[in-house]
């Protein structure tokens, strides 16, 4: 499963817990996979990729506007 724009990983935590084996959790703010990674980390979760990054339709870069 992927979760792209996780944020903190509540997605991927929920579906984790729900029973999903393999997921792939997208988050393209440095900050925000730091948080997902610590979340995932203090529940014991192990079965979650974390890939800092985004996705698009086209080549190249792109803009995210977001806070931390």
């Amino acid at each position: 499963m992927f979760d792209v724009g996780d944020s903190i990983g509540e997605t991927a935590l929920f579906f984790s817990l729900k029973g999903a084996k393999n997921l792939v959790a997208v988050e393209v703010k440095s900050r925000k996979v730091a948080l997902m990674e610590l979340n995932l980390k203090e529940n014991g979760l192990n079965n979650i990729e974390v890939v800092e990054g985004g996705v698009s339709l086209e080549d190249g870069g792109g803009a995210s506007r977001s806070r931390v």
